[in-house]
C-alpha cells in the first residue's frame, strides 16, 4: 500500500501550535508522510520566533493527499497577501484531490476568531 502523503504549508509568523499540533497527531497516522512546504528551504521563523525547517519547497512538492494550512494572525494576513503562497498548488495524490480552500473569498476557518468575534473584537475586519 501506498504512503499517504501530508503537506503542511508553513509561512513566517505562522501560530506555532497551529502548526505542530495538527503535526503531531498527523505524522503518527499509518503509512503516511509527512511533508513541510514553504516557499524557500530557508527556516521560516514562526510568531513566537522558533525557526520551523521545511523539508519540501512550492518547487519540488512531492504529490499530496492532504494540505493543511496552519493559522496565526499577523501571519496569516501576510500569508494571504502573498500571490505565490496563495496561488500554490500541490500536485495532487493518489485518492484524495487537494482543493484550493480560496482565503480570498473571505472562507474562514478554525475558532479563535469565533471568540473573538463573540468579543467584539475583530482585529482584520472579517466580520
Amino acid at each position: 500500500m501506498s504512503s499517504f502523503n501530508i503537506g503542511f504549508v508553513i509561512f513566517p509568523d505562522l501560530t506555532q501550535l497551529d502548526f505542530t499540533g495538527p503535526l503531531q497527531v498527523l505524522s503518527r497516522l499509518p503509512q503516511s508522510t509527512t511533508h513541510i512546504v514553504a516557499k524557500s528551504e530557508t527556516p521560516v521563523p514562526s510568531d513566537c520566533g522558533l525557526g520551523l525547517v521545511p523539508t519540501h519547497t512550492f518547487a519540488n512538492c512531492p504529490p499530496l493527499d492532504l494540505l493543511c494550512v496552519p493559522g496565526g494572525s499577523y501571519g496569516v494576513v501576510q500569508a494571504i497577501g502573498d500571490r505565490e503562497t496563495i496561488e500554490f498548488r500541490p500536485p495532487a495524490g493518489g485518492c484524495c484531490k487537494v482543493r484550493h480552500v480560496g482565503l480570498h473569498r473571505r472562507i474562514h476557518f478554525g475558532c479563535c476568531w469565533v471568540t473573538q468575534r463573540t468579543a467584539g473584537n475583530d482585529p482584520l475586519g472579517l466580520y
